[in-house]
């Protein structure tokens, strides 16, 4: 490839983009099995051929000789580590993983509450202040023909909309 690698401007960002435009691309999109009354025999059987085909696909894209070479890693460890062969035992304390662990995810799961519910307060704020503006145009409106209103429902229900 000709794009540097070491540097990330606006050349080689254009570059990287041509490219990208010309690698092929995985577009296997996944076929629906059909169901159909009658004889629908070979239609299912299709269905359940592309289906394995596209399994399989995925297999093959997902065995790559880093996974190979993990999975045999984590095999021999275990085998390592095994009573009939050296025998490896760990005596620790389950609150190492307790601290670890629970308490950040505790603590995660609590601030994403709070950013929750400041987004509601700040959409009940949106919503309350949206229908006070509409009820003074149409409260307020002096001709009494509804004109204002109107026109303040057509905007408050396009900005509700977008």
């Amino acid at each position: 490839s000709d794009c540097n690698r070491h540097h990330i401007g606006k050349e080689d960002l254009l570059c990287r983009m041509a490219e990208a435009a010309h690698r092929p691309q995985l577009t296997t999109a996944v076929p629906r099995l059909r169901v159909q009354v009658g004889d629908g025999k070979d239609e299912y059987w299709e269905g359940f051929q592309r289906n394995l085909y596209v399994f399989f696909e995925g297999i093959k894209f997902a065995i790559t000789s880093h996974t190979i070479f993990m999975v045999a890693a984590t095999i021999f460890a275990t085998f390592i580590c095994a009573k009939g062969v050296l025998d490896f035992s760990f005596d620790f304390s389950m609150s190492i993983v307790a601290v670890g662990t629970v308490f950040p995810l505790v603590f995660s799961v609590q601030a994403s509450f709070s950013r929750r519910e400041q987004a509601l307060k700040a959409l009940a704020q949106i919503k309350g202040t949206t229908f006070a503006c509409y009820l003074m145009f149409k409260t307020w409106d002096k001709t009494g023909d509804g004109k204002f209103a109107a026109e303040a429902d057509q905007i408050l229900q396009k900005l509700l909309d977008d």
